[in-house]
């Protein structure tokens, strides 16, 4: 009963629904960033790679993308091993592990240059079929931190 007599005016409805979306968004980056660190330390790190937040901030960023697609489980041991999945060489998915965990950023970067990534009917065998704007997209991050070359 006392809450229906009590009023607010249309500025205090917007500023309260302002802090209710910034408290939400908050939560949710929060949440997206706890799953992509734990998927670089379950399928990218291993034991010897190096921790995320000493990894630099255009690999991070990068990680987080592939996470978004749903990519990032794809390089993992036990997932390459199967042929079912999208993405079954081992050998590249081993390359891309090594680079990312070492935080070298040029091998990084000849990493993400690969076809292996396109949806490319002329490219043979398999791949992550990353639509090339975006794939592109994701060169450019890199390109723009100068880490990779142009």
């Amino acid at each position: 009963p006392q809450l229906l007599a009590f009023r607010i005016t249309a500025e205090q409805q917007y500023l309260l629904s302002l802090y209710a979306f910034e408290a939400k968004e908050t939560n949710i980056h929060n949440a997206a960033t706890t799953a992509v660190i734990d998927l670089y330390n379950r399928y990218v790190k291993g034991t010897a790679g190096v921790a995320w937040e000493n990894l630099d901030s255009k690999i991070r960023d990068v990680l987080f993308d592939l996470n978004y697609r749903g990519d990032l489980h794809d390089v993992s041991d036990e997932t390459t091993q199967k042929t079912s999945t999208p993405f079954d060489d081992v050998a590249f998915a081993k390359q891309f592990r090594d680079a990312a965990s070492s935080n070298k950023v040029g091998d990084f970067c000849r990493v993400l240059s690969s076809n292996n990534w396109l949806d490319d009917p002329n490219h043979r065998g398999n791949s992550w079929k990353i639509p090339r704007k975006r794939w592109q997209d994701r060169y450019e991050h890199l390109q723009s931190g100068r880490i990779c070359p142009p």
